[in-house]
């Protein structure tokens, strides 16, 4: 149970760091 919680956790993280590069490449086009 608690493995599937900090998979939750990393991908979330992974995925806002994602979110937010992406945002940051797009304002410096």
């Amino acid at each position: 149970r608690g493995y599937i919680l900090r998979g939750v956790v990393k991908f979330t993280f992974n995925f806002a760091t994602l979110l937010i590069f992406v945002i940051f490449e797009i304002k410096k086009m």
